[in-house]
């Protein structure tokens, strides 16, 4: 599902989208002193749990605004900024996460669709071993996320 196929919701629904990553994989986020989220400060990749959603960068077809589409989050658009995640690993219960920062995902010569935009997630060290990642792999199974409900406590 796309963003554009998104159906309206209000701001009690429970679930906004179930969000498959592409290969059923995310992976790890190096972090730093500057965050989309946190532009002072950032984060701490191995101390901190947390992810990261597209920024609506190198998207394919290309966006025929001025500006970059929307995506999850980035500086002009940052209203999901510690919004809670819920997302599913391979094995184990669903862990809960805010979004930190913005991730491209894609390169100026390697674009990407934004079905695969939208479904991207990339998390922190942190929340990587929480999900069953191992040391010295950066690549983890994650089934599905979603943003946790407006409402719920955290939002």
């Amino acid at each position: 599902m796309s963003s554009a196929d998104e159906q309206l919701h209000t701001k009690s629904a429970s679930l906004r989208r179930r969000n498959t990553p592409p290969n059923n994989k995310g992976m790890d986020v190096a972090g730093g002193p500057h965050s989309v989220c946190d532009p002072v400060n950032g984060y701490d990749t191995n101390k901190q749990v947390g992810a990261c959603l597209w920024t609506g960068q190198f998207q394919w077809p290309m966006y025929s605004n001025s500006t970059y589409y929307p995506g999850w989050v980035n500086d002009r658009n940052p209203e999901n900024c510690y919004r809670k995640l819920y997302l599913n690993p391979a094995k184990g219960d669903s862990v809960y996460a805010p979004v930190l920062d913005g991730c491209a995902f894609g390169t100026k010569d390697k674009r990407i669709s934004v079905d695969e935009g939208c479904a991207s997630i990339w998390v922190t060290r942190a929340l990587f071993i929480q999900l069953g990642g191992k040391p010295g792999e950066h690549n983890v199974t994650i089934n599905s996320w979603d943003f946790e409900a407006y409402d719920a406590p955290g939002n």
